[in-house]
């Protein structure tokens, strides 16, 4: 029998080597982060020679929301080892005062110089009491979320909201593993934010005309387990319109 090389990486990599065609016929992978093996049958096909696990979605604890200045605090302290997001939503040039310290910028994503939607992530650790405050000189807001299980964070897009309203926010999404789905959204000028819902998601910070603000830059953060399909908002062609969306896949 001939010899076979292997190869050792994350699924990532391994997912990336199948998109590209560049898989070696015969080879065997071992995707370290999951704890499966597959052997290449050609360059973009492969035989699992253990079966991939099937990671549940991340969960989300517990949360919060804040518009403007004040304290953002979650109802208890958050466990040690999970994971806490950050998604901003308002005044581009205020965002980097307004977030927490500690926590890392994942991707922020802007229509203009002055509107933006941002994810920001902190492991906790010893001590961590999960309250802030928070402040900038202009209007903004924000839901804060502790999330037990997280893994990989996929950038579905972001920028400026289409005229007609539709952002197709959680597509594409992985069809062999759960997700917690993140939708974030922010207006400069126009006080009527509101958006339909895809199947699953729940409005977690609202600053349109039926939550908690007052001022410019009203926008909202939505969460949902495996949610599916558009969301359809009002805010098409508005000034400063911009999305952001995101998917949370769970870790081992």
């Amino acid at each position: 029998m001939p010899e076979v090389s292997h190869k050792r990486g994350t699924r990532a990599a391994f997912n990336a080597l199948v998109a590209a065609s560049q898989l070696r016929d015969g080879q065997i992978y071992a995707i370290k982060d999951e704890k499966w093996a597959a052997m290449a049958t050609g360059t973009n096909t492969f035989f699992p020679l253990s079966n991939p696990p099937v990671l549940p979605a991340p969960v989300v604890v517990q949360r919060a929301s804040v518009r403007n200045d004040g304290p953002i605090a979650l109802p208890v302290a958050p466990t040690v080892g999970n994971n806490l997001l950050f998604v901003y939503s308002g005044q581009a040039q205020t965002e980097s005062a307004y977030v927490p310290a500690g926590f890392l910028n994942i991707k922020t994503y802007t229509s203009d110089a002055y509107n933006s939607v941002g994810l920001y992530k902190k492991t906790v650790k010893a001590g961590e009491t999960g309250s802030y405050n928070v402040s900038a000189d202009d209007n903004q807001g924000a839901a804060l979320y502790e999330i037990s299980g997280l893994g990989n964070i996929i950038l579905l897009g972001g920028g400026v909201i289409p005229s007609n309203g539709v952002v197709n926010s959680f597509n594409p999404r992985p069809t062999d593993a759960e997700y917690l789905a993140i939708f974030g959204m922010e207006v400069d000028s126009d006080f009527g934010v509101t958006i339909d819902s895809a199947a699953g998601l729940t409005v977690d910070y609202n600053a349109g005309p039926t939550g908690n603000g007052t001022g410019n830059h009203r926008g909202l953060v939505a969460s949902g387990k495996n949610a599916t399909g558009a969301i359809t908002t009002n805010a098409g062609g508005k000034t400063g319109a911009v999305f952001g969306a995101f998917l949370c896949l769970g870790g081992i």
